[in-house]
């Protein structure tokens, strides 16, 4: 999270007995005048000061040091990961300048009119998510039962499935790459508005920086998702995860991954 615009500073940090330790020894190596004389060769202190110059130097470090700790614990939106350095960005603009070298020839490299602007729309879609994106790809489930999604903690775990709870949303500290979908669920996958009943089992991948809503439509009972997926990768494809053989009453049988919301 971004440091606060007030200027209060986050002590969170302050709280770990190592932090306040080191306070305590940064404080007891400050010059100190005593108000009282010397007994018995011993120091008694009634009151005491500290000198002005050291006092100054010690409050600045202990701004400078707390303000750097709260970088690297919170850091600014500034500092999230920039998605058009990823893989996902390059295959996306590639994408895009295929499509466009075959827009003036005379076929449309195989598309329709309406199907050549519906998929460079997509296109750009997916293009301007990566451009203005500040958190991790999130996956927020508002449909009626458990959801299964692939994802990810970056530079920990490598992509694999998890359970997401009825009205739960991924922690931004993780990717959620894409969602897993079984045999015999109702789904309408945009740009389709139609809903389907799915014959075999898929997953539906997005996007870095994609903040993906799947969601159960009261009337239809379908799970609709809110933004159109990059892939749909099928049972039997190569695909760069495993499809299980999971039904929806097997997934709802599941207890959700608390890691994915903590």
């Amino acid at each position: 999270m971004p440091i606060p615009a007030s200027n209060s500073v986050n002590l969170e940090v302050a709280n770990s007995a190592e932090f306040l330790r080191f306070i305590g020894a940064v404080m007891s190596s400050l010059p100190i005048k005593s108000r009282t004389e010397a007994s018995n060769s011993n120091w008694k202190i009634s009151a005491f000061e500290y000198s002005g110059k050291p006092m100054k130097l010690f409050k600045f470090t202990l701004v400078a040091l707390v303000l750097l700790l709260n970088l690297i614990i919170n850091p600014p939106a500034w500092a999230n990961k920039d998605f058009t350095k990823g893989a996902d960005y390059v295959e996306v603009t590639e994408s895009i300048n295929q499509l466009q070298q075959v827009k003036d020839t005379p076929d449309l490299g195989g598309y329709t009119p309406e199907q050549f602007q519906q998929q460079l729309e997509q296109l750009q879609a997916q293009k301007l998510v990566m451009e203005t994106a500040r958190k991790r790809a999130q996956c927020h489930n508002e449909t009626t039962g458990t959801l299964a999604v692939y994802a990810n903690l970056p530079k920990k775990s490598p992509t694999q499935l998890y359970f997401l709870g009825a009205g739960q949303t991924t922690d931004d500290d993780w990717d959620c790459d894409g969602i897993f979908l079984p045999v015999g669920a109702k789904v309408v996958l945009p740009p389709s508005t139609e809903v389907q009943e799915l014959t075999e089992a898929i997953a539906v991948k997005f996007v870095d920086g994609t903040q993906s809503i799947a969601r159960t439509n009261p009337t239809t009972s379908a799970i609709e998702l809110s933004v159109a997926p990059a892939h749909v990768f099928k049972t039997g494809e190569t695909t760069p995860w495993t499809i299980p053989t999971l039904s929806q009453t097997d997934i709802d049988a599941t207890i959700p991954s608390q890691e994915l919301v903590d």
